[in-house]
């Protein structure tokens, strides 16, 4: 699954004392990943005045020599924010500049509601480009969560190591769940897409009834 896509990358990017940054709120899974890794994790604490989000000031203040990679989930668990074409382009900015990796957890990228549209970072030019390892799967936006078939694209000088790595662990995903999953990824999502879009709705309106703050989610279905 593109859970243990994103262990390998760290195994094969992070050296024990390596820092990982890492924007809160977070999948739990990619905090002790880090540290499994013997990587330190750092994290960078937003608010709701941020709309959750990381700023390029936040970003660059915490790169130093130690830092190797960043991972950014987008759309994101457990807040379902996500980061528009302008924010995505000055964080990849001082990635380019800190000479830091971007691991791009981008499994959400179809499930976006409003009209609102998705920005792949790896799209922003090529010294994005070749420092993004983007990560994806099947298992949220076709609900195949059962299946655990990941996958992900990386830089050349990368894909080597990750393959070897992979190899060792894994093998390979049995064929017949590769054809599920080529037939998965023709197929379109809107109705499911619309479904988590009422559900978001709903759960709103409940929450900011009880008096409770919740940035509204652009992505994903969580809240």
């Amino acid at each position: 699954g593109a859970k243990h896509m994103v262990y390998v990358v760290l195994k094969a990017l992070v050296n024990p004392g390596d820092e990982v940054i890492l924007p809160a709120p977070y999948w739990v899974t990619y905090y002790e990943a880090i540290k499994m890794v013997g990587g330190v994790p750092v994290i960078l604490e937003t608010s709701a005045e941020t709309g959750l989000k990381i700023t390029p000031e936040l970003l660059k203040e915490a790169i130093c020599p130690e830092t190797k990679c960043i991972i950014l989930n987008n759309p994101s668990n457990p807040s379902g924010i996500m980061y528009t074409k302008e924010e995505l382009e000055a964080l990849a900015q001082v990635c380019v500049e800190g000479d830091i990796y971007i691991i791009a957890d981008e499994i959400y990228d179809k499930l976006v509601f409003d009209g609102q549209t998705f920005t792949p970072i790896a799209t922003l030019g090529e010294e994005v480009k070749e420092r993004t390892i983007l990560i994806n799967g099947v298992s949220k936006t076709y609900a195949m969560t059962g299946w655990r078939v990941g996958y992900l694209v990386a830089p050349r000088q990368l894909i080597g190591k990750l393959l070897l790595l992979h190899a060792a662990e894994v093998a390979a995903v049995p064929t017949f769940l590769q054809a599920a999953c080529v037939t998965a990824l023709q197929t379109d999502v809107s109705a499911m897409r619309e479904a988590y879009r009422a559900r978001r709705d709903y759960v709103l309106s409940r929450l900011t009834g009880m008096g409770l703050r919740c940035p509204k989610p652009a992505g994903a279905f969580y809240a």
